[in-house]
């Protein structure tokens, strides 16, 4: 097993298990259920974040944005899949160049 792989599994698997661990903390809370986000803003001191408002080009500021406020167990299940792929693409093209 690759250590993209490895790494991949392990994102993909925290991204999971902190959404069942949200999904059931919002389930015994009393009263209605409501999913509450756990996202990187919510927990760093707006301090960290706020280089982010300085970056000059426009579309980077808005992807780092986007991350800071997206929910962790996407960004971390969206990690994994990526690595997935990147560690595929990387045995393909180690599998083509030892074919003769």
């Amino acid at each position: 097993m690759s250590r993209y792989y490895l790494t991949a599994l392990l994102f993909f698997m925290g991204g999971l298990i902190l959404a069942l661990g949200q999904a059931i903390s919002s389930m015994v809370t009393a009263g209605e259920i409501a999913w509450k986000t756990l996202r990187v803003i919510d927990l760093v001191d707006t301090k960290h974040t706020e280089w982010i408002d300085r970056v000059s080009w426009e579309a980077i500021q808005n992807a780092l944005q986007y991350a800071a406020t997206a929910p962790i167990y996407g960004l971390l299940t969206c990690t994994g899949l990526l690595l997935f792929l990147f560690g595929g693409i990387l045995e393909t093209a180690k599998l083509s160049k030892r074919a003769p």
